[in-house]
């Protein structure tokens, strides 16, 4: 990978929407390499990262989650993509199409 333009941490301790769709990332149901799926089929991303991570839960106990961190090279596409998701279209089509694939 060149210069990454922008990163993507995954996590199996929380859900968060993907930051290119509407596309819920840790949804019920999912998990975490369906998730780092979505980014790497759809958008072009590449693993940068596999491991664990430490915390604390409410009542202070530890525990370990999995993390995925993602990176992608080249955001062109995506500024017309963020357009438009605000301007109410979900259809991505257009960017699914010339997204790049492969390596």
């Amino acid at each position: 990978m060149a210069t990454v333009e922008h990163i993507v941490k995954l996590s199996t301790d929380r859900s968060t929407a993907c930051d290119e769709c509407d596309y819920c990332v840790g949804r019920m149901g999912s998990d975490i390499a369906t998730d780092a799926d979505h980014y790497i089929t759809e958008h072009g991303y590449k693993i940068l990262h596999v491991g664990q991570e430490k915390g604390l839960d409410n009542e202070g106990r530890p525990f370990q989650m999995t993390v995925i961190v993602l990176g992608v090279e080249d955001r062109s596409n995506f500024d017309r993509v963020k357009a438009d998701r605000e301007a109410g279209s979900s259809k991505l089509d257009h960017f699914v199409a010339s997204a790049p694939h492969g390596d």
